[in-house]
Order: C-alpha cells, then structure tokens, then sequence
C-alpha cells in the first residue's frame, strides 16, 4: 500500500487539500455573501450551504480512497479527476467573482487557481509524456523510415 500511495501521491494530497476546503467553508461561513442582485451572486451564495462541505468532503474521501489504493475499476480515476477538476474549478471561479466585487485579491483565490491547473495538467500528462516518448524513440531509430 506505500508503494501505491507514494505513486499516486498527487491524488492523495488533491484529496486532502479538498477535505481542507471543506473544512474551510464550514468554519467560515458566509464567505460569498451576495453584493448585488445578480443571479451569479445568488448561484455562487448557495457555495455557503451546509450540504456544499459534505460533498466536499465525499469527493476528498473519495479522492484519497482511489489514490491510496490505486484503483481502476468503473472509471474510478476518471470519475476522480473529473469530479476534483469540476469542483476546483466552480471554486476558483467563485473566489475569482467574490473578488472582482470586494476589489481585493484573497489567498484562498490563488490557491484555488493553482489546484485547479495542477489537477488539469497531472491528468493531460501522461498523455504527452507518451507522445514525447515515441518521438524520442522515433528520433533514436533515425527517423521515420521511407522507401
């Protein structure tokens, strides 16, 4: 189970990190108090709800199972990464919003911004790892080979 857990390290802390927002919307609540009337205002006030930190915190268990125990079956990791990608990205486009309407830039902001491109690249990774593989190979075996 070590060995799994340190190759798939990532998942496990992107897990972590969203059971720490959890955390961090039930600690602090109100955080995207409505400031105007709008209907995005109203939609990203909802992000305060007390059902909003329990599917935080399904999603980081889930995130933390799939990590630890490497698991494969039923599109477990897609399911995974998609889920962790939607919800970072909802968030970060919630502190963005939040934000622009203070005139202040928040710490939970560029941290939301941050887990969301790194869950973007670690999942497209291994699919141009295994591009820039074939080309080294390619390169090595002296080209493509034409008659």
């Amino acid at each position: 189970m070590l060995v799994r857990f340190f190759k798939n390290h990532f998942w496990v802390e992107q897990g972590t990190e969203t059971l720490w927002m959890a955390w961090y919307l039930e600690y602090f609540q109100n955080s995207f108090a409505a400031h105007d009337h709008l209907w995005i205002d109203s939609m990203f006030g909802h992000l305060d709800d007390p059902w909003v930190p329990m599917i935080l915190t399904a999603i980081g268990i889930f995130a933390l199972i799939v990590g630890i125990w490497d698991l494969h079956r039923f599109y477990a990791r897609q399911i995974m990464a998609g889920s962790l990608q939607f919800v970072w990205t909802l968030f970060a486009v919630a502190f963005v919003w939040h934000d622009l309407h203070t005139g202040m830039l928040g710490w939970m902001t560029g941290i939301s911004v941050i887990v969301c491109i790194r869950i973007f690249v670690n999942y497209i990774k291994p699919t141009f790892h295994g591009k820039m593989l074939e080309n080294e190979i390619k390169l090595v075996n002296g080209g493509d080979k034409r008659e």
